[in-house]
Formats: structure tokens, C-alpha cells, sequence
């Protein structure tokens, strides 16, 4: 499954040093290191040299849930003085897309559910 992230600011600009904070609190965390591939990316950064990357791209293998990822956002959205707002959007292999703003925990794992298809 691939996911994208995003963090847009108080002016709906893309927040980095969030989005940098988040990317490097799910590379330390034991299950998404493992299971997932985390990277930068974005569709202007893949048409456009030297564009500031707005998304982290992760894609989950078989030995992480959706559950457990949205787990790991939630503790980071919960160390972070003001809580942002997280996007996540699932892209499927006929190019449909799931978009879902996490604004609190109980949005995250209402997200869980309809990423994981129940």
C-alpha cells in the first residue's frame, strides 16, 4: 500500500520542519523502519529539479497495518506543542484515491478503518 503524508501550516502552505519532524519520528519507530520504505516526494518534485518536497511517501509492506502507522502519527502529533493537521492519502493501483485531514486521535483511527478498506 502506498501513503502519502502531509502537513499544511496556519496558511495552508506545506509546514517542512513538521513534516521533517514527523518523517524522522516514523524512521525511529521499530515497526515503521521495518516494514515500510519512507521517502520524500511529491508530484512537483518528481517533474521539477530542486522543488521543495511537501509529502513523505511511505509504502507499507505486509508486516505493518494502517493501524499501527496512524498509531505512530498520533504519538507524534501528540508530542508536538500545537497538534498540525495530517493528510493521508492512499493511492490505489487503479489511481483512485482515499484522502483523509487528521485532526485528532479519534480522526486518526476513524482513517485506520477506511485506509484499511472496513
Amino acid at each position: 500500500m502506498r501513503l502519502r503524508l502531509s502537513i499544511s501550516g496556519t496558511d495552508d502552505a506545506p509546514d517542512l520542519e513538521a513534516l521533517r519532524s514527523l518523517r524522522s519520528w516514523l524512521a525511529d519507530e521499530p515497526s515503521v523502519r521495518r516494514y515500510a520504505r519512507i521517502q520524500w516526494g511529491g508530484a512537483a518534485a518528481e517533474r521539477e529539479l530542486g522543488t521543495a518536497v511537501d509529502v513523505v511517501s511511505l509504502v507499507l509492506g505486509t508486516g505493518i497495518s494502517t493501524v499501527q502507522l496512524l498509531l505512530a502519527i498520533a504519538q507524534w502529533r501528540a508530542s508536538r506543542p500545537v497538534p498540525p493537521t495530517v493528510t493521508v492519502t492512499r493511492t490505489e493501483p487503479d489511481g483512485a484515491t482515499v484522502r483523509i485531514e487528521a485532526t485528532d486521535a479519534e480522526a486518526l483511527a476513524a482513517a485506520a478503518g477506511v485506509l484499511e478498506g472496513r
